[in-house]
């Protein structure tokens, strides 16, 4: 599990975050990008990530919609954070 330090730190680099479902919905996997950082309540505010692992396919880039959309979360609704790397 990432810390928030680890989360800061990286924080310019597209990351794979799998965030816990509520209830019993299944952990969401998306690949984000860090919008800012709140340290006294350890938030997060998210995008999705501009890599091909978001694009809706053949080449074509995400739309006006999807690239504004933001969520906020905390570190304890995060399952696990990895850095993402686009081979």
């Amino acid at each position: 599990m990432a810390t928030f330090a680890e989360i800061e730190r990286f924080s310019e680099l597209p990351m794979t975050a799998t965030f816990k479902g509520e209830g019993e919905e299944a952990p969401v996997k998306r690949i984000v990008a860090v919008v800012s950082l709140d340290e006294a309540s350890e938030g997060v505010v998210w995008r999705l990530a501009d890599v091909k692992g978001n694009a809706p396919g053949m080449g074509r880039p995400m739309n006006k919609k999807t690239r504004e959309q933001r969520w906020e979360t905390t570190m304890a609704d995060l399952e696990a954070v990895h850095l993402y790397i686009e081979l």
